[in-house]
């Protein structure tokens, strides 16, 4: 494989990756306009359903998002070990690829359970507040 076929392979799945996240952004901003524009009345099997169907779209998203990074971790992998053994003209560029660096799965483990904490908050917080005033 040719370092610039690994490089665009590496920016389609960081593209892949970058869907992914704006499919997890739009369901919690979904989430969050219906709770907080709707205001509502959820009855306490209603809240648990809501929130199951959110725990399995968030699940389903985060084991997206990490095999998604396994793959792009692969192909960066691949990325230094090429640039490595190529000559290049600009020193910018062979520092830069030589040290690209793969995925914090710690980072995207915690971005994603503290969102999706946010999420089923508004679902049980926001509630309990509205009927808390009545």
């Amino acid at each position: 494989m040719a370092l610039t076929e690994a490089i665009t392979i590496a920016m389609k799945l960081g593209d892949w990756v970058n869907t992914i996240w704006n499919f997890h952004a739009v369901i919690n901003v979904a989430l969050l306009g219906w709770v907080f524009s709707k205001r509502p009345e959820w009855s306490l099997r209603v809240r648990v359903g809501i929130t199951g169907v959110y725990a399995l779209l968030m699940a389903a998203n985060l084991y997206g998002q990490i095999e998604a990074h396994i793959e792009l971790d692969a192909v960066l992998a691949e990325v230094r070990a090429l640039a490595a053994s190529t000559s290049f003209k600009s020193p910018a560029l062979a520092e830069m690829l030589l040290h690209v660096t793969g995925t914090n799965y710690f980072v995207l483990l915690g971005r994603h359970l503290v969102v999706d904490a946010f999420g089923i908050a508004a679902i049980w917080i926001h509630q309990e507040s509205e009927t808390a005033d009545k």
